[in-house]
């Protein structure tokens, strides 16, 4: 169990993203580049998704100024400080993929999970083990990137699942 204050950290924002937004970065990436497995963490197999990095300079920009004023906001209300930024990776869940539990961590600050769809079945984000946001196509949530914050993906049943991860240092 946990204390319920704990889940005040983690904001949802309903319209991060533009919904044309979330359809045009995922038909400019399903195309080209092939798709990365990421299967491991550590020396563990604990997840099944693809990965690419979201190298084209226009999408990070508009990623950037969607997350730049909630950010500051964020930081300002818990007195955070963030000095770098990861960069953005855009994952795809296809049927049968999965993140078990963890924490995003290795000296992180912060971590923002942004959904392009919602057209899926499973792929639910779960902290805490009982706690789910409600997300829907353009939700962005961040939370804190430390240990108490641990969370999962439940299997993908059926569609694919896109997000677009960062993490804040």
């Amino acid at each position: 169990m946990y204390h319920s204050d704990v889940k005040n950290y983690i904001h949802e924002y309903p319209d991060f993203f533009d919904k044309g937004f979330c359809n045009q970065l995922i038909d400019s990436y399903e195309d080209g580049e092939p798709w990365h497995s990421a299967v491991s963490y550590g020396d563990k197999n604990v997840r099944k998704q693809k990965v690419k990095k979201i190298d084209n300079p226009y999408y990070s920009k508009y990623i950037y100024d969607q997350l730049k004023p909630r950010i500051d906001e964020y930081c300002e209300m818990y007195g955070v400080v963030i000095k770098e930024s990861y960069g953005f990776d855009l994952l795809k869940y296809e049927v049968g993929d999965y993140f078990d539990v963890h924490y995003d961590g290795q000296g992180r600050s912060l971590s923002l999970i942004a959904l392009l769809t919602d057209d899926f079945e499973g792929g639910e984000i779960i902290f805490f083990d009982d706690y789910k946001p409600t997300v829907k196509k353009g939700t962005g949530i961040i939370f804190p990137a430390n240990f108490i914050y641990h969370h999962y993906v439940t299997p993908v049943t059926s569609g694919t699942r896109y997000t677009v991860v960062t993490w804040l240092y």
